[in-house]
């Protein structure tokens, strides 16, 4: 097999396991939004086009990398903006709810990591790199979700 249609077949395999991860399916608790939903975000968009332009293994990371970064960012806003809009007690629970949640994040993030030393190929580097992306992105989607319920019940 050739180089060429070796990294061809890599790539095919990369960006369909990463389209896989990134299409969200919702399924809803009580609190949350009742139907299930399947999205493409933005973020996820733009990460599945950096891929596309440059399938080697080192831009999958990176450009999964740059998604970390910028669900991260999402996360960030909406946590502030669902701050504004709790009652004092609502921000209490919140803020503890959101330092356990950094413990955890912290915690599975060292887990990722000892996990992905386990294993070689560049396939394993790609996937624990995706689940660092989809850790935080779930969170970023939670307090979403979280800020839509408030603003439906005012």
């Amino acid at each position: 097999m050739t180089s060429y249609l070796k990294s061809f077949l890599i790539a095919g395999v990369l960006i369909s396991y990463i389209r896989f991860s990134l299409t969200d399916t919702h399924s809803a608790s009580i609190c949350k939004s009742s139907e299930k939903e399947t999205t493409i975000y933005p973020i996820d968009k733009k990460q599945e086009d950096c891929i596309r332009k440059d399938p080697s293994t080192i831009n999958v990371i990176n450009c999964t990398a740059k998604a970390y970064e910028s669900w991260g960012n999402e996360l960030e806003k909406n946590y502030l903006e669902l701050m504004q809009e709790l009652s004092p007690a609502g921000k209490e629970l919140l803020k503890a709810s959101q330092l356990e949640w950094i413990k955890y994040r912290d915690k599975e993030l060292k887990l990722l990591n000892h996990m992905s030393g386990n294993f070689s190929g560049s396939l394993y580097r790609v996937e624990c790199a995706q689940d660092r992306v989809n850790l935080v992105k779930d969170r970023a989607l939670e307090l979403k979700e979280y800020l839509a319920l408030n603003y439906e019940n005012d």
